[in-house]
């Protein structure tokens, strides 16, 4: 089990920041409607 699914959180944009060094979290966070 995901550690991060067990605690309600999403690890997708984790793993994608991850493979991505060249971007910042704001980078990745930008294209997503989080409010």
């Amino acid at each position: 089990m995901d550690t991060a699914a067990e605690h309600g959180r999403f690890s997708h944009a984790v793993r994608y920041v991850h493979s991505r060094p060249d971007l910042t979290p704001e980078d990745v966070t930008a294209g997503l409607d989080v409010e």
